[in-house]
């Protein structure tokens, strides 16, 4: 080997600190482009962001929002889908399985339906109209 050694920065000095003496090595950078006049509707916008607001009610004031039905489902999306998993004991999920190759129905269909019917049922019980 030569006496020479070629000496590598090593790169977690940074995180030990070793760097805190060195004197700042980032320039600002200038920037020399001739800068276009703002259209109009920017300078709006600007002066809108720029505006002074009011100060925004804290928590504490703010009214919770009025809805307009009482009931959580009243105001669902009719293509939104939710997932939700089903555990099926295998002589229920066989059942289904029979059913749908012998029907022009699919699992799904004839699952959902006994799902929404039973809803249907247990809403009625607690004297809520579907």
């Amino acid at each position: 080997m030569t006496a020479e050694k070629k000496k590598f920065r090593d790169p977690m000095a940074f995180v030990r600190g070793a760097d805190e003496d060195r004197p700042e090595t980032q320039v600002p950078i200038q920037d020399d482009t001739p800068q276009k006049p703002e259209s109009p509707a920017v300078q709006s916008a600007r002066e809108a962001v720029d505006a002074p607001r009011p100060p925004e009610k804290t928590a504490s004031r703010q009214k919770a929002p009025e809805t307009k039905s009482p009931f959580p489902w009243d105001d669902a999306h009719p293509k939104v889908k939710a997932q939700f998993t089903l555990r099926l004991p295998e002589r229920v999920h066989k059942q289904l399985e029979y059913l749908a190759e012998h029907s022009p129905d699919s699992m799904h269909t004839i699952a959902i339906a006994g799902v929404e019917a039973e809803i249907r049922k247990r809403l009625r019980d607690l004297g809520i109209g579907v």
